[in-house]
């Protein structure tokens, strides 16, 4: 049985400042189980490749800044590499000394050419849980806010 989130989200009617509301181990996690790392709310995709502009739940917009997805492709990148080195390390292992190359690369370019795909939107709430850990200033933020009126 799964344990109920500690912060369940955003309360009509509260004040409380969204810093104070959740821990920052809390908010990777929720990046990186794919739900908004600011109130805990699912259901973010709005297609198998993108997200929502912002989380239905609290109304936070995702897209911080232009240029703001760079870091998912960071995240991308070094996760797609950290699995091509573990099946290639896993490949080396279980076929020495007799090491069959060529299923290596063959399996290893698919791999590389199919992983970024499945894993493209997790990236983007895997970043934007690690960025609001790091910067939780940002958890404040909305789009009124960016542009002056708030």
């Amino acid at each position: 049985m799964a344990r109920p989130d500690p912060d369940p989200g955003p309360v009509p009617g509260d004040l409380t400042p969204w810093t104070a509301r959740s821990t920052r181990p809390l908010r990777a996690k929720r990046g990186l189980t794919g739900r908004c790392p600011r109130c805990g709310g699912g259901d973010l995709k709005a297609s198998f490749l993108d997200l929502k502009d912002a989380c239905p739940h609290c109304n936070w917009t995702f897209e911080r800044e232009e240029g703001y997805w760079l870091g998912a492709m960071v995240v991308l990148f070094a996760s797609v590499e950290a699995l091509y080195l573990a099946f290639l390390l896993i490949g080396i292992l279980a076929w020495w000394p007799d090491v069959r190359w060529n299923v290596l690369l063959y399996a290893g370019l698919a791999m590389n050419a199919i992983v970024p795909v499945l894993l493209y939107r997790w990236s983007r709430t895997a970043w934007l849980g690690l960025h609001t850990a790091l910067f939780p200033a940002e958890l404040e933020a909305d789009a009124a806010s960016r542009q002056g009126i708030g």
